[in-house]
């Protein structure tokens, strides 16, 4: 009598993508007439829908398989599935084998039901040219597929991406142009092409100012964003302009007409990667609106300021320090940051932004502060409560003290939260007067303030509000001093950091109606 096991199968279905000959109800209706012809029963499927076959990376289905399979305890002992492609189209056949062979070294064996092999080498053989085949059949539709967009992409055509700043995505149909696409707006029939067109006039009017002001007046990109945000010239989705958005327009050749594609390569399921310059493609697609001379000129700029600033070793420094003063790092923090490169440039040259966190030894999933001892993400209530026992356990509070904390967010988090650390202090129920109170006790005398600091707290009471720059033409400085400076009034309550009207575009420090200003004399 045969053991149950052997009349009990499984059935793994897969799909790459929806509309497909081999839908799932196509192949489990062929894979139930085999059964029913071999006298077994489906007890278990397994499937993957809308994923690729090159990889068996992202196949649930075929991983839950494989991990039930060598458990032990799987139900049945055979695999049914509908052919040697819908195991998967591995490039490497060896792999296909391999999965194949882990079912059956624990007596689990895998039947295609749509293709008969027969028992022996001959059957091996031609089990072998089909994992060879299916793999060669994605090869080739990549390869067609890549060219046929090339081919969309010299007649003028976009083949994807978002529009650039100052234009738009048009519609091309069999009649010719059609409607303006916005962002996240789709073509009306999947027959229509897209290209480029000119946006706003306004927005041709600022892509010319950078030009002018990076180029003819030496402005560097981060000055360029703060003094269109001083401007009250916001990004086309009304947010302010950041120096990586500055950045793409000074590097988007479609102001002198081309449209560029074919920058990145990937190789089926491969890691993609940069190509050489010399290898990009370009078409002509839009009317330029600037000399070919002045994108020329900004180019060449940009290449010596990157030549002679961002080493790997200095793009790495730079990275560790924003991390000591940040305690974390991401995106955003990098974008914000003065001190770094952009993350493009990371990407770039490290291959990726996770990889520049990999060569400083930085791990972004690895946030002690975000968690709690369950396991939960911390609340602002956590944070305020941590706050509140750290001031307890020191008797005061201040910055460097939070820095040190690895319990404890960085000051940017209080700031974007709260408002400012003196906002985050009164809601923690922390005085911030006492602060310096506690100060007097330990010193036996008032507190004294630098005389830097006195002449940026004269500069506060004069104009109400400062901001970095404006802090390091007060002190001749650099940077890094002047936001030290900066920082240490903050957390002493003197100042709260936060958008100031009427450049409520740009983040300064203004003077706090409750600051201690007794002793500044």
């Amino acid at each position: 009598m045969d053991h149950p096991r052997k009349t009990m199968a499984a059935q793994y279905l897969r799909m790459s993508t929806d509309g497909q000959q081999y839908s799932m109800g196509n192949q489990a209706a062929a894979i139930a007439g085999y059964a029913a012809a071999e006298g077994l029963e489906i007890v278990a499927t397994y499937k993957d829908a809308g994923k690729s076959g090159v990889t068996a990376e992202k196949r649930d289905g075929l991983q839950a398989l494989l991990r039930d399979a060598l458990s032990g305890a799987a139900p049945f002992g055979t695999v049914l599935v509908l052919d040697v492609s819908r195991w998967g189209r591995f490039q490497d056949p060896d792999e296909a084998a391999h999965y194949e062979f882990i079912c059956r070294s624990v007596g689990i064996d895998v039947r295609y039901c749509g293709e008969s092999f027969e028992p022996g080498p001959s059957g091996s053989i031609m089990k072998q040219l089909k994992r060879v085949m299916a793999g060669e059949y994605s090869r080739e539709l990549s390869n067609k597929t890549r060219f046929g967009q090339y081919r969309q992409a010299d007649r003028g055509f976009v083949i994807g991406g978002v529009a650039p700043y100052g234009y738009r995505r048009q519609s091309i149909g069999p009649n010719g142009p059609g409607a303006i696409l916005n962002r996240g707006e789709q073509r009306a029939r999947v027959t229509d092409a897209v290209r480029w067109t000119l946006g706003p006039a306004d927005e041709i009017a600022q892509i010319c100012q950078i030009f002018d002001l990076y180029v003819r007046k030496g402005i560097a990109e981060k000055a360029i964003a703060d003094r269109l945000n001083a401007e009250g010239k916001l990004w086309q989705d009304g947010t302010p302009w950041q120096r990586h958005r500055v950045k793409n327009v000074l590097q988007c050749e479609l102001v002198i007409g081309n449209y560029v594609y074919g920058k990145r390569i990937q190789f089926l399921n491969s890691p993609s990667r940069w190509k050489p310059i010399s290898e990009w493609k370009r078409s002509r697609m839009v009317e330029p609106i600037l000399r070919p001379a002045l994108f020329a000129a900004a180019q060449q700029k940009r290449a010596a300021r990157e030549r002679r600033q961002y080493t790997d070793e200095r793009l790495l420094s730079d990275l560790r320090s924003l991390l000591r003063r940040k305690k974390a790092l991401t995106a955003e923090l990098i974008t914000a940051s003065r001190l770094t490169a952009s993350i493009d440039t990371y990407a770039k040259r490290f291959g990726s932004l996770e990889e520049a966190y990999h060569r400083i030894g930085y791990d972004p999933a690895n946030r002690a502060w975000l968690r709690r001892p369950d396991g939960r993400r911390k609340t602002p209530e956590d944070i305020l409560a941590d706050l509140r026992a750290l001031y307890e356990e020191k008797g005061t509070i201040n910055g460097r003290i939070i820095n040190a904390d690895k319990n404890l967010p960085s000051l940017v988090y209080f700031t974007w939260h709260f408002g400012s650390l003196s906002a985050a202090y009164a809601a923690a129920g922390i005085e911030v007067v006492g602060l310096k109170s506690h100060a007097r006790k330990l010193t036996g005398i008032g507190w004294r303030f630098t005389d830097r600091e006195k002449r940026v707290v004269e500069a506060l009471k004069e104009n109400g509000s400062i901001s970095v720059t404006e802090t390091m033409a007060l002190l001749h400085s650099s940077w890094k001093f002047a936001q030290d400076i900066l920082e240490r009034l903050q957390a002493l309550g003197i100042v709260a950091r936060g958008r100031v009207a009427p450049r409520g575009s740009i983040k300064r420090y203004r003077l706090l109606e409750t600051a201690e200003l007794s002793n500044i004399n």
